[in-house]
């Protein structure tokens, strides 16, 4: 077989491979709507796209304000792959039609994750069919098709091979541009691929350091000259848009590598299971989808296989590959970190906490910057593969061929549930069964939620229409990184602007929850605003554009404030969402929820609501904890009831220490049986301003319980 039709074999395969992988609808780019489906990932790229698209050119050229308006995004944080979205960007100067890249995206990492995998072992063995089976381990390897079609920006792990074939046919001669292009596209796709190889790029230099492979200034040089070129890439694209103080958070020790977890062939998020013969095994859920890094029985077969022949012949490797004794501690090196970060400062066996290495909050806020540290792992699994691959050609000249078809055909029989699933997979649009959204898209120009998050999970709804109906920008969003401290005061002007219901006539509402409703029912005039009802959502707008039906007049006066229960003290939860109104926050610890009891005040004012039946007195008494982490530091609160100023409290006690306050109200000195106690604060300062944690969240107190006594 010729050259020429080598290299027509493996392209005609691979694109049958992808043929196979992907519906044939959605290859077509014109063809959007498959891509607002259950994986809120491929919403948030095209979402993302839309808007930055069809907004002018801005510096840094990734910027994308109206996505996720009031946070300064950017096509980075909401994993829009910045290095397609800026060519199409260039590109659609032509075209005034919308489209999408990312099948084109998943065509281009099927076939260099097959061209990358075929070069490594080829380069080695210069056998085309052993090449051509082995690189089959890696393009239908589970780690790499489940994150093609849950999240396709970390799909890109051909840049790890493209490293890794550098790195092998070079060794400690691979030059600084090689380097340097390989960080240069890793940074224009994602950052987590740039930290990835930049371990072994460290000890790359380090050695070459430490064994003088090269002038100590000349290496010094190329390091500050590579990381530079890089750095000044970044700031072109936006990657410097959101402080690194103010995008800090949490993760680091949740999204982490499990020792069992290379045995583990189930996936948490879709429920999917990889193996015909292995079982669930109980990791937590943050675990299975994250670090889910199932290998699959041929894989572990030859691993097992090819470590055997490694015990036995330690010398194997410099006999073979010509591999020198520092370049093989070079490798087992950055093996040994990569799978140290891996495990973060947690290391669990399944359920069990073997190790936990305590962490101050500003040291696991950086760490944080790359939470998900299980992905380091993929370069571990990619290098250990394709060494067991090589030892098995090398030391069974005869059955070289035998042994890696039967692992091949064990690796097949075993993942098939996984392939099944995937291949063709079936992504559920939702925008199908939503069509009463119609009106309501094509009125309003500019859609905003009540409760502006960085995740929100009212986004998979309604992220089709804003492509479909035009929307000029939305704060309605989901982002893989956020700046804290803006969305934090993107809440706050929210509820200023709600409080005070200064909405814009092209502007509609999407109301968060039933608390929000109930607040703002009882609040906002009736003949300056309507409350619109589609499939069990709320809309609040200016009146004059769209009219309240009968329908929706009579479901909206069936809201009603939740009336107060004497004789027993109540707990409050977000999740449940009574007597809360505007102005509060999820318990939450570094965007996981800590405990679902109670809610935490967020910005300079925040609103309790209920119904009374009579005109007796009575005394209302809740319980809170305060965010006060600094000793000297305290802040006022005033409370006042239905608009009346009733008392100020001086809170003073430190976080985690409960305590109460108490209010008499006498019904009969208020119009109404609905009841609005605002707490008004002043002098509040986050846990980052108190220099605790990096939580910029303005947080007064956490109200946990709530009782309701009659005044005898």
């Amino acid at each position: 077989m010729t050259k020429k039709i080598k290299k027509i074999t493996l392209a005609f395969y691979i694109v049958i491979l992808f043929l196979l992988f992907l519906n044939i609808d959605y290859l077509n780019p014109l063809n959007t709507l498959w891509l607002y489906n259950d994986n809120p990932d491929n919403a948030l790229i095209q979402a993302s796209w839309y808007f930055f698209k069809n907004d002018i050119w801005r510096f840094p050229l990734g910027l994308n304000p109206n996505y996720g308006h009031g946070l300064d995004n950017t096509i980075i944080v909401s994993d829009g792959i910045p290095i397609l979205a800026i060519l199409f960007k260039l590109l659609a100067t032509l075209a005034k039609f919308e489209f999408q890249y990312i099948s084109s995206w998943y065509l281009l990492c099927f076939i260099l994750q097959f061209y990358f995998a075929f070069k490594i072992i080829n380069f080695f063995t210069k056998d085309f069919y052993f090449s051509f089976i082995s690189a089959n381990f890696f393009i239908l390897a589970p780690v790499f098709l489940y994150r093609l079609t849950l999240h396709p920006v970390m799909s890109a792990h051909w840049i790890l091979l493209w490293f890794l074939y550098n790195l092998f046919k070079y060794k400690f001669e691979l030059s600084e541009k090689k380097i340097l292009l390989i960080l240069l596209v890793a940074v224009s796709i994602n950052i987590y691929f740039v930290a990835i190889i930049s371990v072994p790029i460290f000890f790359f230099f380090f050695f070459k350091f430490l064994y003088n492979l090269e002038k100590k200034t000349k290496l010094i040089k190329k390091f500050l000259i590579i990381y530079s070129s890089l750095l000044l890439l970044m700031f072109l694209l936006g990657y410097f848009v959101t402080p690194i103080s103010s995008s800090v958070g949490g993760g680091f020790g949740v999204y982490n590598l499990n020792l069992l977890t290379i045995f583990d062939p189930v996936v948490q998020r879709r429920d999917q299971i990889w193996s015909n013969f292995f079982s669930s095994i109980n990791i937590s859920q943050n675990s299975k989808i994250e670090a889910f890094n199932y290998l699959g029985l041929g894989q572990f077969c030859l691993i097992l296989l090819a470590f055997f022949i490694l015990f036995k012949r330690r010398n194997i490797l410099k006999i073979f590959f010509n591999f020198e004794r520092k370049y093989l501690i070079f490798l087992g090196t950055f093996l040994f970190f990569l799978f140290l970060i891996a495990l973060s400062n947690k290391i669990y066996f399944g359920d069990i906490l073997l190790l936990e290495i305590k962490l101050n909050n500003y040291i696991l806020g950086i760490l944080s910057i790359f939470r998900s540290s299980a992905r380091f792992f993929w370069l571990v699994t990619y290098l250990v593969l394709t060494i067991s691959l090589l030892i098995i050609f090398f030391e069974f000249e005869e059955k070289k061929y035998l042994i890696l078809l039967f692992c091949f055909s064990l690796q097949l029989i075993d993942t098939f549930p996984g392939l099944k699933k995937n291949f063709k997979y079936n992504f559920e649009s939702p925008i199908k069964n939503f069509e009463n959204f119609n009106d309501i898209f094509s009125t309003y120009q500019i859609v905003n939620i009540s409760y502006p998050e960085n995740y929100s999970n009212k986004f998979i709804f309604f992220s089709g229409y804003f492509e479909k109906f035009r929307t000029v920008s939305t704060n309605l969003s989901v982002q893989g990184r956020f700046d804290r401290k803006k969305a934090a005061m993107s809440r706050d002007l929210m509820y200023k602007k709600l409080f005070s219901g200064d909405i814009k006539e092209n502007e509609v509402i999407i109301i968060e929850n039933i608390s929000h409703l109930k607040h703002l029912k009882t609040k906002l005039k009736k003949d300056e605003f309507v409350f619109l009802l589609r499939n069990n959502f709320w809309f609040l707008a200016k009146k004059g554009k769209l009219k309240m039906s009968e329908f929706e007049k009579r479901k909206i006066d069936e809201v009603k404030l939740d009336p107060i229960i004497f004789g027993r003290i109540l707990e409050l939860s977000l999740e449940k969402p009574k007597y809360f109104g505007l102005g509060w926050t999820y318990p939450r610890e570094y965007n996981h929820i800590d405990n679902k009891l109670g809610a935490w005040s967020e910005g300079n004012k925040s609103s309790l609501l209920f119904r009374v039946n009579s005109d007796e007195k009575f005394f209302v008494t809740f319980f809170y904890e305060a965010n006060i982490q600094k000793k000297n530091y305290e802040f006022s609160m005033d409370v006042s009831v239905n608009g009346i100023n009733y008392k100020k409290f001086l809170i003073n006690s430190e976080v985690g220490v409960d305590k109460t306050f108490s209010l008499k109200i006498d019904p009969k000195n208020f119009n109404s049986r609905d009841i609005i106690i605002d707490l008004n604060f002043s002098n509040i300062k986050s846990s980052w301003e108190q220099a605790y944690k990096p939580d910029f969240r303005s947080l007064g107190i956490r109200l946990k319980r709530i009782q309701f006594e009659k005044n005898i």
